[in-house]
């Protein structure tokens, strides 16, 4: 109930938000649309979201309590949820908007020369896996360690996504700022 509840409000921020802009979001109760199967999107009525996209529209949707097909309910977290529509829809990429606005080596919060990973690949993701394995914000869907797991598995798949702080996207996108997490490339060891 609680949950639910603040989901509503922050759904309701953001379309208010972004419609004053002019963005014509329509909210989509996620729940309604997706079945889990031990925690993972089992089913994702795509279909209903095509809709709104045709009709020229921006469906919102997030991470919510769902009914799982083993457990009876569990929490289907934005980060895989974001990662499953972006592979099944064939987005050129998907961009994740965090209060930090990148991947750290350390932890941001509690360390103020804790050093950006500028990118991310197969070549470094353990020891940025074990970097992140103790962030200080984890929750039941595995907190920054979760959401750059979903993030890696995606790239792996050639589905690249980028970590960028809200407002910072254009110089994300032009590497100046946040994380990139792509398939393949070269890392320079210095950043880890």
């Amino acid at each position: 109930g609680q949950i639910q509840a603040q989901l509503y409000q922050l759904t309701r921020f953001l379309t208010e938000g972004l419609g004053a802009f002019g963005l014509p979001i329509f909210p989509i109760q996620t729940s309604s649309i997706v079945t889990l199967l031990k925690g993972r999107i089992h089913n994702c009525n795509l279909s209903t979201i095509h809709h709104y996209l045709d009709l020229g529209l921006i469906p919102l949707l997030s991470g919510v309590p769902c009914f799982d097909l083993d457990l009876g309910a569990s929490i289907l977290s934005g980060d895989q949820l974001g990662a499953y529509l972006a592979l099944e829809m064939k987005s050129p990429q998907l961009v994740h908007f965090t209060e930090v606005g990148a991947v750290y080596k350390g932890d941001p919060k509690k360390d103020p020369h804790a050093i950006i990973i500028p990118r991310i690949t197969e070549e470094n993701w353990p020891e940025v896996s074990q970097s992140l394995s103790g962030s200080s914000h984890v929750d039941v869907t595995g907190g920054m360690l979760g959401k750059i797991q979903e993030a890696f598995d995606l790239a792996q798949k050639g589905i690249p996504v980028l970590i960028s702080p809200l407002g910072k996207l254009k110089e994300v996108l032009s590497g100046k700022r946040g994380t990139r997490i792509e398939k393949n490339g070269s890392v320079n060891k210095k950043n880890l």
